[in-house]
């Protein structure tokens, strides 16, 4: 996604995004001021995620999923 992209989204509840491991995850929340999307789920050096942790992802690094 790029940056304009990014910008002209219209965030909400619900919204998946593909990352860059070609895995499919919820956005748990959005950063506007630094262009950052807070993915769900995500496992931090091979551990296994707690439902609520998020990983803070550049935009750059995603694909928004259309259902």
């Amino acid at each position: 996604m790029t940056l304009e992209q990014f910008d002209s989204v219209r965030w909400m509840g619900g919204m998946k995004v593909e990352y860059r491991d070609g895995k499919i995850y919820d956005v748990g929340s959005v950063d506007f001021e630094e262009k950052l999307i807070g993915i769900s789920g995500y496992a931090v050096r091979g551990d296994n995620a707690d439902d609520n942790s998020l990983q803070w992802v550049r935009c750059e690094n995603v694909t928004l999923n259309k259902l």
